[in-house]
């Protein structure tokens, strides 16, 4: 219990200073130019009924039947972060999985950036548009261009990293489709 408590406080005071020290910092801000940020943040492909809350992915339906460790999940007033280490059934490569709810479209575009402010790799990302990867409002794959084994978008008010040594395509979709028809459907 006191590790779970320490990891929380932990996620907790990370965001906080992040969103601080983030605040007209240049690099951060260079990095927004890189993504042409001003130009897509707050845009959605869909109008949404509601903001997603309190999800938790449906792993049957990816096929997973085993987590690999229990889900790590912390709260902060402002997000609801949650990561799963899995593996699917048909896959012997492990997959990271981690979840961002935020309070809003605007805070989960943000987390995007911050996470891509985290990322060693060369910037830009590839769009996930650009090799056929339609997932989500704004979507991101990894390197090798053209290679699916790294996912990151934004869908409503979440924010979504999958990683793995193989393709987490059709997961990334599913994952999709889920919280999709949760923010378009009535409440």
């Amino acid at each position: 219990m006191k590790n779970c408590f320490t990891k929380c406080v932990s996620t907790t005071a990370l965001f906080c200073l992040t969103t601080v020290c983030y605040a007209n910092n240049p690099r951060f801000e260079r990095l927004k130019d890189i993504y042409q940020y001003d130009k897509w943040v707050g845009s959605v492909q869909t109008n949404y009924l509601h903001s997603v809350q309190n999800w938790m992915p449906d792993f049957t339906s990816y096929g997973v039947t085993n987590l690999l460790t229990e889900p790590y999940i912390s709260s902060s007033q402002n997000m609801r972060e949650s990561i799963y280490f899995f593996q699917a059934t048909n896959m012997l490569e492990k997959i990271d999985l981690r979840i961002l709810e935020t309070s809003s479209i605007l805070d989960a575009q943000e987390m995007l950036m911050e996470h891509f402010s985290y990322c060693s790799a060369i910037h830009p990302f590839p769009t996930g548009k650009s090799i056929g990867v339609n997932i989500g409002d704004h979507c991101y794959t990894g390197y090798p261009i053209g290679s699916t084994n790294s996912i990151s978008f934004v869908r409503n008010n979440m924010f979504i990293n999958i990683s793995s040594e193989a393709s987490v395509y059709d997961i990334a979709n599913k994952i999709d489709q889920q919280l999709l028809t949760i923010s378009l459907t009535p409440e």
